[in-house]
């Protein structure tokens, strides 16, 4: 049996997070496909029937997590290991500023400093007009009056999944 251990707060602050396995196929550089995915052409998407799920999952302590899965340990650089949020739990917020922040015409890359709202400060419909016209296209309408859905739908964070390689997961010598 293979044992991942995850050491940290992340399973402690997300308990439901999804984390499996899924078989590398020839020179994949992501889950179910090349990266990035060829133009027009190939299924970019993973099979789920190859996912591989675990067999047992607990805590050492206050900060380890294990993970097993039915895998041979020498297999573990022929998998990549998944964590991922469900998408039936929504998150809403917006992104944590990186150096300058992303010149994006998406709300899914606005973050709170283009927003303008000090931490602890009330967010609302003033906020989001503020940030609305350097993040969305010319061609899209300005909202004049917004409402409790438009910012609900600025907000809305897609669900995160994140991948390893096992052969990078592997202790040093292991």
């Amino acid at each position: 049996m293979l044992v991942l251990l995850i050491r940290g707060q992340l399973l402690a602050r997300f308990p439901n997070l999804s984390i499996y396995a899924y078989p590398i196929a020839g020179n994949e550089k992501r889950p179910g496909g090349a990266d990035p995915p060829p133009p027009g052409g190939g299924d970019p998407e993973m099979d789920p029937t190859k996912a591989l799920m675990p067999v047992l999952r607990g805590n050492l302590g206050r900060d380890i997590s294990y993970v097993g899965f039915p895998i041979k340990p020498d297999a573990i650089g022929t998998y990549f290991f998944i964590i991922e949020e469900h998408m039936t739990e929504p998150r809403f917020g917006f992104d944590e500023r990186v150096g300058n922040g992303q010149n994006s015409n998406s709300w899914q890359d606005v973050d709170w400093v283009d927003i303008g709202v000090d931490n602890g400060s009330y967010f609302g419909a003033a906020a989001l007009r503020k940030a609305q016209p350097a993040k969305v296209p010319a061609n899209v309408p300005r909202w004049v009056d917004p409402h409790a859905a438009t910012i609900a739908d600025a907000a809305l964070q897609r669900p995160f999944r994140g991948y390893w390689r096992g052969d990078a997961l592997k202790t040093p010598g292991g």
